[in-house]
């Protein structure tokens, strides 16, 4: 479709913009030719070094557009330096051009400036037309000398192949734009031949339900609007003409469960571009929902659901167990319920529901996951004589059978029945059991009186509590007597006795087996060393230390203190030691005086004499021998 740019047949050039003095419509070329067409042509008439004659933008050119081809008509004078038209993109750029400089013909494009004609003459119509490629961003030039009938072509590429917006008139000299000192030129017949839209692409098609959405990229910017067809059952039907620029196209109430195929192509005034087809798609059939299991008993259930579809031929029913699908049934259309049928070993159980046609199926609608194996089994705590214990509820269960022993076991005749719980129930206490003993559990849900399978096996020894009332008694030398009581209700196990000097727990120095024993004395002990002392409680199971009790042996005194012989200023006496450990000192005083004097110390605890010197004269004096530990001393008895 060619489309009228200017042809000057208003008479006047009000629509240029950017106009030189001699840039006009006139009834006659310059020197008189006559206009190409009609009544007037563009003239530029003794022009001089004025670059631009005028600018043009029509309504097809703002804001930019992609013609297919742009043409016109130039005469030139034979006292003219040059001229040309030039084409500018919507970003103010140079695209493409073509001039005239007596009178060699002349291409601009992004290929650069170049002569590729050199003209048959002045005073003549020359036609020019430039074709786009605009995907390749190219174009091709035909000039046609209308007097001798010369056609020259041209092909290049652009400078931005963005589009055109405006046109400019503009001298031309010597291969450059804007020189030369006189400018006589005519033009006129200006056209434009608009182009069909360019097909759209990326079509998409996609349903939700019964409604069908349609997507697709607008390759074009000169497209009226899209037309849009369905087809179904063997033809295409229109669905809509949407416009410009619009991308996308909705549908609703579509018949379930069927198959679609949409196709989109743009159009403007020149025509329509080819049709681009989307896939195919298939509607929906609605899935049930409310979807539920109920257990009914270890290895039965019943599934049910709502039915949301109106023309299903019949639903199909899975079961999962523990993780794995099985096929389970197929209903007849319009059923909302059906049994089910499942191991007693599972744990995990989950039913699946969906419609079915002779076309396609619904999305699957699932029950919750019910477990019917009892999880999380734990001994919580423990007393001397009581175990709590807690587990995690199971779904639907009629209540909790709970099973004890006193070794590891695998099956209920492993273990005895010691609770019967009722539905909700998630912990329990076992009373009245014995001191540091080890007992082992497994519960089980019931459904209708039937057990499933048991928990996993959690165990818990009892608290053992420790000797009470420990004492010792530390009269008799070398020796240490330690008496407690027995403070727990078990027959099993032993006592231990633990020793140490430095406060530590120690080592074991005797185990005693017999439980009605208790009491135990240590014997050939150091003199006046401390010890400390511990009474472990040891079952099978446990073990526990009383608190530490400590005592310190017996430290004999020294006797037999007897004074030898005085002799100046010095006394030499003489005693007998007792002790096996730790040192003595001789101490000193006038009898009057209140306190002692060391006189020596750390002599050994063998030693049984020693001589004193530097008494005063005439002084009556008392002497003692002590024998000391780090923890006690006893003097001369």
């Amino acid at each position: 479709m060619v489309s009228v740019q200017d042809d000057f047949e208003d008479g006047d050039v009000a629509e240029w913009t950017n106009t030189a003095g001699g840039w006009k419509a006139d009834t006659a070329t310059y020197g008189g030719g006559d206009p190409y067409e009609g009544s007037y042509a563009g003239v530029a008439d003794g022009i001089g070094q004025v670059e631009v004659a005028g600018t043009l933008v029509t309504a097809d050119l703002s804001g930019g557009y992609r013609p297919a081809t742009f043409g016109y008509y130039f005469e030139e004078d034979d006292t003219s330096y040059g001229g040309g038209l030039r084409l500018r993109n919507s970003n103010g750029n140079h695209e493409v051009g073509m001039a005239t400089d007596n009178p060699e013909w002349y291409y601009s494009g992004g290929d650069g400036i170049g002569q590729f004609y050199g003209g048959d003459g002045y005073s003549r119509w020359i036609e020019v037309i430039i074709s786009f490629d605009w995907g390749n961003s190219e174009y091709a030039l035909e000039v046609s000398d209308l007097q001798s009938g010369t056609t020259q072509t041209h092909a290049g590429s652009l400078r931005q192949g963005v589009d055109i917006e405006t046109v400019v008139v503009s001298n031309f000299s010597s291969g450059a734009w804007g020189s030369g000192s006189n400018y006589r030129m005519a033009y006129d017949y200006l056209y434009l031949e608009k182009r069909t839209p360019d097909a759209p692409s990326e079509i998409s098609l996609s349903i939700s339900g019964d409604d069908a959405s349609v997507s697709w990229s607008d390759n074009s910017t000169d497209e009226d609007g899209f037309h849009v067809d369905k087809y179904y059952d063997g033809s295409w039907s229109r669905v809509a003409d949407v416009g410009a620029n619009t991308t996308s196209c909705s549908e609703s109430n579509l018949l379930d469960g069927e198959q679609y195929r949409y196709r989109v192509r743009a159009y403007n005034s020149a025509g329509a571009s080819d049709w681009v087809d989307s896939n195919y798609a298939t509607t929906a059939l609605p899935a049930p929902s409310s979807t539920s299991l109920t257990i009914d008993s270890p290895t039965s259930g019943t599934a049910t659901w709502t039915d949301n579809s109106d023309n299903e031929t019949n639903f199909d029913v899975n079961v999962e167990q523990d993780g794995t699908w099985a096929d389970d049934s197929t209903p007849d259309a319009g059923t909302e319920s059906t049994a089910v049928s499942f191991d007693k070993s599972a744990d995990e159980l989950r039913v699946a529901v969906r419609a079915q046609t002779e076309h396609t199926s619904s999305d699957w609608a699932y029950s919750n996951t019910h477990r019917t194996t009892v999880s999380g089994a734990s001994v919580d705590a423990t007393r001397s004589n009581e175990i709590d214990l807690s587990w995690t509820a199971v779904d639907q269960a009629d209540g909790y059978y709970v099973y004890r022993a006193e070794s590891s076991g695998s099956s209920t005749a492993d273990y005895s029945r010691v609770a019967d719980l009722t539905a909700g129930t998630t912990s329990w206490t076992d009373t009245s059991l014995e001191n540091g003993e080890r007992y082992f559990y497994r519960v089980a849900a019931y459904y209708g009186g039937t057990a499933d399978t048991l928990s996993d096996e959690t165990s818990g020894v009892t608290d053992l509590p420790s000797a009470a009332g420990v004492s010792i008694d530390d009269s008799v030398e070398d020796e240490l007597s330690l008496n407690w009581d027995k403070n727990d209700n078990s027959s099993d196990g032993d006592w231990e006795i633990l020793r140490s000097t430095d406060g530590s727990t120690g080592t074991v120095v005797a185990t005693v087996s017999d439980l009605t024993q208790t009491s135990y004395t240590g014997a050939r002990l150091t003199d006046g060393e401390k010890y400390y002392y511990t009474v472990r409680r040891n079952t099978d199971h446990a073990s526990t230390d009383s608190g530490q009790n400590s005592a310190v042996t017996v430290l004999p005194a020294p006797t037999g203190l007897t004074v030898d012989s005085i002799s100046g200023d010095q006394a030499t006496v003489s005693w007998t030691p007792n002790h096996d450990y730790g040192d003595q000192r001789v101490e000193v005083k006038p009898t009057d005086a209140s306190s002692w004097t060391v006189d020596a110390d750390n002599i050994g605890r063998t030693t049984s004499q020693y001589t004193t010197s530097n008494l005063l004269d005439g002084e009556e004096y008392d002497l003692r021998v002590v024998a000391y530990t780090d923890h006690t001393e006893t003097e001369d008895q």
